[in-house]
């Protein structure tokens, strides 16, 4: 009901990939199977990750589902990008093996950059034609969500001008009332100088609730509206937020935990002889960088990145990170919420600084809700 199109699109490039695949190998060399190892792995790791979107795509509760992914076009461009690079590369390994030439062409900024344009043009055609599609199927319904629905994708459409024009008007947008998210009893899963974070539910789903406490009469409506209708496969999203007494939630993606614990349980575990191969240590770096290039193409600025602010979900099994930035764009919510709070500042964000930052600081033990920071 949601994403028809950019599913099919999704379906017939993530085919294509595998048909070459299987054509290859049977006459491939084992030096090329062997050089090809890595690449396999990868693809293996974005058949998952695309077959999950489309799973959330097809929800029966499909104006629930709509509330979370109808605004996924980023996803779904990342991974077609994807799967033709792999394609592309697959070819040229089994057919030709790793040649100079080839891996020149591979890391050719410009031969990127314009694959990557022609698939995210195609992807944003189709993403037009199915947020069409879902709209005649909202009006139809006429229920409160849908009408709130509605709202998102006019908004998301035209995100820059929405934002320019009524801050307020657009997060009310993903306003919900308190009584529709349920925390889970003992769900607590951290607290921090400027939130408490707890496991909820919403819509049915499980997500993580981001709870800062502000002062009374403080508005931070145009702070909180910077985040809506932004949607990339290695962000963080809003989903919906809510107010009540002297509190703000906001409703995000629940995650397995952040990048730091990760390194620290890893590091602890006798078995393992490095914390990442470097197929995987990479492969962490592109996604944060992707989702910080995401976050700047939409003039959002982090202030606070670093280790405990990139949120994972890890897959034991294949040992995939996949990798969110988080806590982005709320440098002024989580100075409202620091000043007004008795709990501790957030420690160890000196460490993780932009050099050219500290020149501009007279306090070295400069924390998350300083302006500088």
């Amino acid at each position: 009901m949601i994403n028809e199109l950019q599913c099919q699109y999704l379906l017939e490039k993530f085919c294509d990939t595998l048909t070459s695949a299987q054509a290859c190998i049977p006459d491939a060399s084992l030096q090329h199977i062997q050089e090809s190892h890595d690449t396999l792995k990868s693809l293996t790791w974005l058949a998952k990750e695309a077959e999950k979107l489309v799973h959330d795509c097809c929800d029966a509760e499909w104006i629930q589902a709509a509330m979370i992914f109808a605004n996924a076009k980023e996803h779904f461009a990342s991974l077609t990008f994807k799967f033709r690079s792999y394609m592309e590369l697959l070819h040229s390994i089994f057919k030709e093996g790793a040649t100079k030439e080839f891996l020149t062409k591979l890391h050719n900024p410009k031969w990127i950059d314009d694959v990557k344009d022609e698939e995210f043009h195609f992807i944003d055609k189709k993403a037009k034609e199915d947020r069409q599609r879902l709209l005649l199927r909202l009006i139809h319904v006429g229920s409160s969500d849908s009408k709130n629905l509605i709202r998102r994708l006019q908004i998301s459409s035209a995100r820059a001008t929405f934002l320019q024009d009524n801050a307020t008007s657009v997060i009310d947008a993903w306003k919900v009332e308190y009584k529709s998210i349920h925390r889970v009893p003992n769900g607590q899963i951290r607290k921090g100088g400027s939130a408490t974070v707890h496991k909820v539910t919403w819509l049915g789903k499980h997500f993580a609730e981001m709870c800062f406490h502000v002062p009374k009469n403080q508005n931070i409506q145009e702070e909180a509206s910077l985040l809506t209708g932004l949607s990339h496969p290695n962000i963080l999203p809003l989903f919906c937020y809510t107010t009540r007494d002297h509190s703000c939630s906001l409703i995000m993606e629940l995650m397995d935990g952040d990048l730091h614990q990760l390194m620290e349980r890893l590091v602890n575990n006798e078995s393992q002889d490095a914390l990442f191969e470097l197929l995987e240590a990479v492969d962490i770096m592109l996604q944060v960088a992707e989702g910080m290039n995401y976050l700047h193409q939409n003039r959002v600025v982090h202030r606070d990145l670093k280790s405990m602010n990139i949120l994972v979900k890890y897959n034991e099994h294949d040992k995939h990170v996949y990798a969110k930035v988080a806590d982005f764009g709320l440098s002024k919510i989580k100075e409202l919420s620091c000043t007004y709070s008795n709990l501790p500042m957030d420690l160890g964000t000196t460490r993780w600084m932009a050099p050219e930052l500290f020149g501009d600081s007279k306090d070295h033990n400069v924390g998350p809700s300083s302006s500088s920071a």
